[in-house]
């Protein structure tokens, strides 16, 4: 979940904090710090537009690039780099979103490549992965579909690397014809 301030704002909802045995005095454990630091500079291309829009002042945006006005949080991505768990993510969204000055921008939802993809995606009981790629792979040979939304969907949604790379096999090479040299 991507969120965004005007202002530079850091969020702490747990400090870190070491446990100790009652019994012997020891560390036997340590509870991490959650924190979420909005900064300016960083900001997905596809957020621009929605950011401009909601922040916009007098119905215009300063004259100046938007990430040097507006401060940003990925929290899925900070999860991912400082190891949290579902949960802390959570209290740090939550967190944020009870902020007033703090908006709460969302991805856009790409749509599937064809009506049936996620039923041909599907994975469960005896069938395998296998026989997923073997009915994208026949859907794409029979009707086609646009291989670039297929893979930002794929993308967007489960992230499989299996999936997303054979996706990715069934764009047709570009040709590239050889100058005709005369002899």
């Amino acid at each position: 979940m991507l969120f965004m301030s005007e202002r530079q704002k850091a969020v702490t909802v747990r400090i870190q904090k070491d446990i100790f045995s009652p019994k012997t005095g020891e560390k036997i454990d340590t509870i991490r710090r959650v924190y979420a630091n909005l900064e300016r500079g960083y900001m997905p291309d596809w957020a621009v537009p929605l950011a401009e829009e909601t922040f916009a002042m007098g119905g215009k945006p300063p004259n100046v690039p938007t990430q040097r006005w507006i401060a940003s949080y990925d929290s899925v991505l900070d999860q991912k780099v400082k190891g949290w768990t579902d949960e802390e993510r959570e209290l740090i969204e939550a967190k944020l979103k009870s902020k007033g000055n703090v908006r709460v921008i969302e991805a856009p939802k790409i749509p599937a490549p064809y009506a049936q993809y996620d039923k041909h995606r599907k994975v469960q009981g005896a069938r395998k992965l296998e026989q997923v790629l073997a009915d994208i792979s026949s859907t794409y040979e029979l009707a086609g579909f646009d291989i670039d939304q297929a893979v930002r969907y794929e993308t967007q949604h489960l992230n499989d690397p299996v999936v997303i790379e054979h996706l990715q096999s069934l764009a047709p090479t570009p040709v590239v014809l050889e100058p005709l040299i005369e002899a």
